[in-house]
């Protein structure tokens, strides 16, 4: 199951393709969550009640269109259309629970009035691997780059990524370190994977640059990634807020 924040917008919609043949591709459902944070009113006694945002009905009612004109490719119920008054970020979250994958636009939110979804929360917080999605509609996966390094969150990526690894033409494993235990554990994991039917091949390469990031994202270019696989979060949250990410 494939979860997707969907609005009106011509970006949304974009996604929404690409999501809609990702999922016929897996033979997996997709859930489509409109969502909208209402704003609060004071009556006259004091009292604090939600109100509809103006022209956010007529807005869902768009977005709900658009989503199944994207979608109308899927199978019956394949396909499923959800709404909910709530801030999005926070209903999306809410609806974790129904999915195995949560997508989500990349460069950490998309603004479309009151429809903003962040996905570092949604990284932080879903609970499941959250893929974030370029304005291309095309969702591809043939060649993949998954950097290595002997973590839990990286573990994790690794495990919740196979059902993608294993479709792959090619999975390149890199880990930017130059000490025997990261080496080791490099193996270990392209051995895994291998075990699984994989296509892997891994690489031990010293940082160059002043942020890891930097080397990654150029390793990336030099080997035509289309998906990249990473850990989603290294620090503790007190640690984050304190020092940043």
């Amino acid at each position: 199951v494939i979860s997707i924040h969907a609005d009106h917008t011509q970006p949304s919609r974009a996604r929404e393709l690409g999501a809609a043949a990702f999922s016929g591709s897996l033979n997996a459902q997709l859930i489509g969550l409109g969502a909208r944070r209402l704003q609060t009113t004071i009556d006259p006694v004091g009292s604090v009640a939600p109100r509809y945002i103006d022209g956010a009905e007529e807005e869902m009612a768009k977005a709900e269109a658009a989503f199944r004109q994207e979608t109308k490719r899927l199978g019956e119920g394949q396909a499923i259309w959800r709404k909910q008054w709530e801030e999005p970020t926070k209903a999306m979250l809410g609806h974790c629970v129904s999915a195995d994958l949560v997508l989500a636009a990349g460069g950490g939110g998309e603004n479309a009035g009151g429809a903003e979804v962040s996905a570092a929360d949604l990284i932080v917080g879903a609970g499941s691997p959250v893929l974030c999605m370029q304005k291309s509609a095309n969702i591809a996966a043939n060649t993949i780059l998954l950097g290595w390094k002997d973590t839990r969150e990286t573990r994790r990526a690794l495990r919740d990524g196979l059902p993608l690894l294993a479709r792959a033409e090619r999975v390149h494993v890199v880990s930017f370190a130059d000490d025997e235990r990261s080496a080791a554990s490099l193996h270990a994991a392209v051995e895994r994977l291998k075990l699984h039917g994989v296509r892997a091949d891994g690489e031990m390469k010293r940082p160059m640059e002043s942020c890891v990031a930097e080397d990654f994202m150029q390793k990336a270019d030099q080997t035509g990634a289309d998906l990249i696989v990473v850990g989603g979060y290294g620090h503790s949250r007190l640690r984050e807020w304190a020092l940043g990410g």
